[in-house]
């Protein structure tokens, strides 16, 4: 089979299109995976605002907390003071067989169980305070993480882009050919 000039230029000039059309699929493709980077970039960056204002808040608790924990640690000791002192009064007054002892020494050990719970409360505010802090080391954690997975999205955009410049200088390319071979 021989070919002319004229077979050869058609036949270029359908490689010509059809690298074209190619391209052009590739560099839609890029820019899919382009504006995919982008979302995934504003969701990163949206939960690392989220986790920021998630610790701010949990810093807030956390010093409430423990501002609760110190008034009831100092709230029980007065009590235990207090039912000490009423249960030294109650076993005075039982001694010397005054009157009002045992209200005296009930009075104590209401006073004594209400040290014991102020206690308990200051405690478990005290493990509260560190579960918050436990649960800011996890969402700063997740706050690197969303930043590490920003990087990683941006450096794949910034791959895509070079990609899609590299293509589109392809294709000028094939247009400047494809103009060569009118002029023919």
């Amino acid at each position: 089979i021989q070919f002319t000039n004229k077979d050869i230029y058609y036949l270029f000039i359908l490689f010509l299109f059809s690298q074209r059309t190619r391209t052009l699929r590739k560099i839609s493709s890029f820019h899919a995976a382009i504006d995919s980077c982008q979302d995934e970039i504003t969701k990163c960056e949206n939960n690392i605002d989220e986790f920021r204002r998630r610790v701010h808040a949990q810093l807030e608790l956390i010093s409430e907390r423990r501002t609760e924990s110190i008034q009831l640690v100092g709230e029980a000791e007065q009590a235990g003071t207090s039912a000490h002192n009423s249960s030294i009064r109650g076993i005075m007054r039982r001694a010397l067989g005054l009157k009002r002892a045992k209200m005296m020494l009930e009075e104590a050990e209401r006073k004594q169980i209400l040290s014991n719970r102020k206690q308990q409360e200051s405690k478990d505010l005290e493990e509260l305070a560190d579960d918050g802090e436990r649960h800011i080391h996890r969402l700063c954690n997740k706050m690197l993480e969303n930043g590490r997975q920003r990087v990683e999205y941006r450096s794949q955009m910034e791959r895509a882009e070079r990609k899609v410049a590299q293509l589109g200088s392809y294709l000028h390319g094939l247009k400047r050919e494809k103009e060569n071979c009118r002029c023919l």
